[in-house]
C-alpha cells in the first residue's frame, strides 16, 4: 500500500498498463492517494483518466481501506454505470481484491462491502449529473471523497442554457455534499463556458487546480510513449485540414475557445492555389517582413519571415512564412532565401536594437552576395495585440489568401485562431507589420482578377 499507486497497478493490473505510465501519471496517482486536498485536473482527451479515476483508484481503497463512502459522478447515469462495470467485475473476480473484500450487494449503481480484516463496511455510489444528490448518507457517514469524471456531454456544452443548469446543480448539489471529505474533479474541457474551465479559472476556495496538455510548456509531449511530436504534429495537422484546430486545443491542449468569442474565425480564411496565381506575370507588388526573436531557448518566440504578393485589388496572398528559433546567421540566411526566391521590392524589419545590428550585417552580406534590397524598419506604434487585431478587417473583407496545404498553415492557423490567448503569435506578428509597408501595385491596367477560394477541408 506504500507503493505508488502507478506502480502497484501494474502489478495488479498489467494488462490495463500496456504503455509506461508519465510522470504526470505518477502526479495524478500521488493527487488521489496521497493527499487530501480538494482537486481540479484537466487532462487530454484519452489519457488514461478514467481508468485512474474508475479503476486503481478504487482498487487501490479496496486495499487500504482509506475512504469508506465514495461517490462517482459521470456526464449521464448510463455513462456512471458502463464505466463502474469495469470495477464490479475486478473486485469479484481480481485474486487480491477478492481476498481483501467481501461484496455484500452489487448493483448496476452501487456496490458495498465488507473489509475481511478490519471488518469495516465501504460503499460505491454512482450517479449522472444532474441527478438529485441531496442527504445522500451511508449509515452516520456522508461521502468521503466524491469524485466527477468529464461529466458534461458535448452536445449539451454548445448551450448555455444547459451550461448554466450544470454550473447551478454543482454548486447547489454537488459542494454541498460533505464538508469533511474531499472532491477530486477529472476532465477534459470541450468549451470556453464549460463549468470545468470555469473552476480552473477560478477555483473554489480550498481547491487546487491543475492542467496539462499532450504537449508541456517547452512544447515537449508529456506522454511521448502514447503521443510521440510527430504523432501529435499530424493529428493537429488532420484537426486543421477539417477545420477543427479549436477542438484540437480544447480536447488535446485543454486551451479552449469558443467560437463566438474568437477575433479570427476560421471561416474568414480564404485560399489559393499557388498553381493559378500568376503574381509575377501579373506584376503582384512583393514584399518581406521580419519579426525578430532574440533567445533561442526551446519556450522563446519564433523569428519569423513573411513574404506576401500584393494584387492591383490590394488582396494579400501569403507566398511564403519561413519560422524557426534562428541564431543571427540562420535568420540573415533566412531573409537571403526569401529575397532570393521572391525578389521583394521591400524587406521590413522589427526596430529594436537587435534589428540594428542585423541591418548592418545585412549591408555586408548584400555587397559580398552582390544581391541588394531596401531594408525599412518596422516601427511597433502600438501594443501588438492591437497590430494584430488590425488585421481583422483585412480577414472579414476576404482579402487575405493563405496556400492550400503550405507546410505552415497549422502555425499560422494555430496563432490566429487562439488570439490573443495562444502561446504565440509570431507569425500573425510579422504579418501585421505588412500594413507599414505593403502597397498595391500602380503605374499600369490590369483588369480584375478574380480568383476562386480553394476549399481546404
Amino acid at each position: 500500500a506504500k507503493k505508488s499507486l502507478v506502480d502497484l497497478m501494474k502489478l495488479i493490473f498489467p494488462r490495463y498498463c500496456s504503455l509506461p505510465p508519465s510522470r504526470i501519471h505518477y502526479h495524478l496517482a500521488e493527487l488521489l492517494t496521497e493527499t487530501d486536498k480538494n482537486i481540479i485536473i484537466a487532462l487530454p482527451r484519452e489519457f488514461a483518466k478514467s481508468t485512474y479515476a474508475w479503476l486503481f483508484f478504487p482498487a487501490w481503497n479496496v486495499l487500504t481501506g482509506k475512504y469508506r463512502f465514495l461517490v462517482y459522478i459521470a456526464a449521464s447515469k448510463d455513462r456512471a454505470e458502463e464505466q463502474f462495470r469495469t470495477l464490479r467485475t475486478e473486485i469479484q473476480s481480481h485474486p487480491l481484491l477478492k481476498r481483501a473484500v467481501e461484496v455484500i450487494t452489487d448493483k448496476v449503481d452501487m456496490l458495498e462491502y465488507q473489509d475481511r480484516l478490519t471488518g469495516k463496511m465501504h460503499l460505491i455510489k454512482v450517479f449522472g449529473a444532474g441527478q438529485n444528490l441531496r442527504g445522500l448518507r451511508y449509515q452516520e457517514k456522508r461521502p468521503d471523497i466524491v469524485i466527477l469524471d468529464d461529466i458534461e456531454k458535448l452536445e449539451e456544452i454548445q448551450s448555455e442554457k444547459q451550461r448554466q443548469k450544470l454550473k447551478e446543480w454543482f454548486f447547489a448539489d454537488v459542494l454541498p455534499l460533505s464538508s469533511t471529505g474531499r472532491f477530486f474533479i477529472i476532465g477534459t474541457i470541450l468549451h470556453e463556458d464549460s463549468l470545468l474551465n470555469n473552476l480552473l479559472n477560478k477555483p473554489p476556495e480550498g481547491f487546487v487546480a491543475l492542467r496539462y496538455g499532450v504537449l508541456d510548456d517547452e512544447e515537449k509531449p508529456t506522454w511521448p510513449e502514447k503521443y510521440p511530436l510527430e504523432a501529435i504534429q499530424a493529428k493537429k495537422e488532420e484537426y486543421r485540414k477539417q477545420g477543427l484546430l479549436h477542438l484540437w486545443y480544447a480536447e488535446y491542449m485543454n486551451q479552449p475557445i469558443a467560437p463566438e468569442t474568437q477575433i479570427f474565425k476560421r471561416e474568414y480564411f480564404k485560399y489559393y492555389n499557388p498553381k493559378d496565381l500568376k503574381w509575377r506575370e501579373n506584376n503582384y507588388s512583393v514584399f518581406t517582413t521580419v519579426d525578430l526573436a532574440i533567445s533561442e531557448a526551446q519556450t522563446a518566440n519564433y523569428t519569423a519571415i513573411v513574404t506576401i504578393a500584393v494584387s492591383p485589388e490590394n488582396h494579400w496572398f501569403v507566398l511564403d512564412i519561413d519560422y524557426g528559433r534562428y541564431n543571427p546567421s540562420e535568420t540573415i540566411e533566412a531573409i537571403f532565401k526569401a529575397v532570393t526566391k521572391y525578389r521583394p521590392l521591400k524587406v521590413g524589419i522589427e526596430k529594436v536594437a537587435y534589428q540594428q545590428a542585423l541591418a548592418h550585417f545585412l549591408e555586408k552580406e548584400m555587397v559580398k552576395r552582390n544581391q541588394f534590397f531596401e531594408i525599412v524598419p518596422l516601427i511597433a506604434q502600438k501594443a501588438k495585440e492591437l497590430r494584430i487585431q488590425s488585421l481583422q478587417p483585412r480577414f472579414v473583407a476576404g482579402t487575405i489568401w493563405f496556400p492550400v496545404n503550405a507546410a505552415f498553415l497549422t502555425e499560422l492557423e494555430s496563432e490566429l485562431l487562439m488570439f490573443p490567448r495562444g502561446k504565440h503569435d509570431d507569425l500573425i506578428d510579422a504579418l501585421a507589420y505588412m500594413e507599414q509597408i505593403a502597397t498595391p501595385p500602380v503605374g499600369f491596367i490590369t483588369q480584375d482578377i478574380e480568383l476562386p477560394s480553394v476549399s481546404a477541408f
